[in-house]
């Protein structure tokens, strides 16, 4: 990505519509903490992150910034190395796609405690970021939840 310096291109806070249910960010390079402006969309269902739509080494979601009616999140080509985020934040998640995410270090650990997850994909990770499903997936069967569908 070299030294491309780029301001966000997105309106600030309150610019989308609240019936938006879909939300695609692709080279944009927002930083994590505008990711408070989105969490504020009520009938956000699908956010896509393409090619570094957020950028930045730490995304930490604070327990009342909830996407109450996100079902999937794909993070896809991301300089993100820390995600601090609990089942809180993510109520209804279904479907959670980290694709090329080479500095991620790990999932977070509560995102196994989210019931309604179905499952968590994984594209050229970090070795480390297969390691943490796989310790979500044995906690989910240690809890007697039904095994986490993973790729």
């Amino acid at each position: 990505m070299g030294n491309r310096s780029y301001h966000s291109i997105i309106p600030r806070k309150y610019a989308l519509p609240i019936s938006l249910k879909s939300l695609t960010l692709t080279d944009t390079l927002l930083q994590w903490e505008e990711m408070a402006n989105i969490v504020m969309l009520p009938n956000l269902e699908v956010l896509k992150d393409k090619y570094h739509g957020f950028h930045g080494k730490v995304w930490r979601l604070k327990n009342e910034e909830i996407f109450n009616q996100l079902k999937f999140l794909l993070i896809d080509v991301t300089n993100l190395k820390h995600w601090e985020a609990s089942s809180v934040n993510f109520p209804n998640l279904q479907r959670l796609v980290l694709k090329r995410c080479f500095d991620l270090e790990e999932i977070p650990k509560d995102v196994g405690e989210i019931c309604t997850l179905e499952s968590i994909e994984l594209y050229k990770c970090r070795t480390s970021v297969a390691e943490s499903l796989k310790e979500i997936q044995e906690e989910q069967e240690s809890m007697g939840m039904i095994a986490l569908a993973s790729s």
